[in-house]
């Protein structure tokens, strides 16, 4: 039961909210694209609602990046389409 605890407050030691990925993910590598009226294909990542949902593209599953379209783009290389591409840690 010890082991369990100290599992459960170590992983709470590394819980990433969505304001740091929307500031050092989104914002720095995807928005110069994927913002506004005129984001490729309407897929906007400016902000948490748009990122989760985005009709008609489920562009993030919770719990499933296997099936979730934005983690299989850039784990592909396909994206980002310009600058650096995410490494181990961001991804």
């Amino acid at each position: 039961m010890k082991y369990l605890l100290l599992f459960l407050v170590t992983l709470n030691l590394y819980a990433i909210d969505f304001a740091t990925v929307q500031e050092q993910i989104f914002d720095a590598k995807c928005v110069m694209c994927h913002s506004g009226p005129f984001a490729p294909l309407g897929l906007d990542y400016s902000t948490y609602g748009s990122v989760v949902t985005n009709p008609p593209f489920q562009i993030i599953i919770k719990g499933d990046p296997a099936n979730s379209i934005l983690y299989n783009a850039v784990l592909s290389g396909r994206m980002p389409a310009r600058g650096r591409r995410l490494n181990q840690d961001e991804l």
